[in-house]
């Protein structure tokens, strides 16, 4: 009975698979040696993805979170196939890649910012990084609006000396 439920949703069974002397549970065992993509295929195509993903147009926020989905698939990866007693060593190494790895993909314009992280000793983890990389881009942004409403100032200032000359 497996044998023809498998031929009519068109998975093609082995002729050495007969329907009385084996067991569905061999058959599974079969088919998921057959049809089951290993975490290598997984792991390279997370691996390729991480690796052409860059800041591009997006937010620190956003490439943020588009990092740490793809980081975290890869963990999740990686863990599974890591002895307990190997797992702290293994979690602090991937944790200084994923930093080296975030922070080299931000845009040029964080380069200042970036070496100052990475020449700290000891350099911080990946979200202090992030949160530092925040208040520079955010202190950047409110410098600049002081910057402009201090160059208005000043031309409403020159406009109105110039008036009263």
């Amino acid at each position: 009975m497996l044998k023809l439920c498998l031929g009519s949703l068109g998975v093609w069974t082995p002729p050495y698979f007969s329907i009385s002397s084996k067991t569905s549970e061999v058959m599974w065992d079969h088919l998921k040696k057959v049809y089951n993509q290993s975490d290598a295929a997984r792991m390279f195509h997370l691996e390729f993805q991480v690796g052409e993903l860059s800041q591009g147009n997006m937010s620190i926020q956003e490439f943020y979170s588009n990092f740490e989905n793809l980081w975290a698939e890869c963990t999740d990866i990686v863990y599974a196939n890591v002895p307990p007693e190997g797992l702290i060593v293994v979690h602090k190494v991937h944790e200084i890649s994923k930093r080296g790895q975030f922070l080299m993909k931000l845009k040029g314009e964080f380069e200042a910012i970036r070496s100052n992280l990475m020449t700290r000793d000891p350099v911080p983890l990946l979200d202090i990084c992030v949160g530092e990389l925040l208040r520079k881009k955010n202190g950047s942004l409110h410098w600049l609006s002081w910057s402009r409403k201090l160059k208005i100032l000043l031309q409403y200032q020159f406009i109105r000396c110039s008036r009263e000359v």
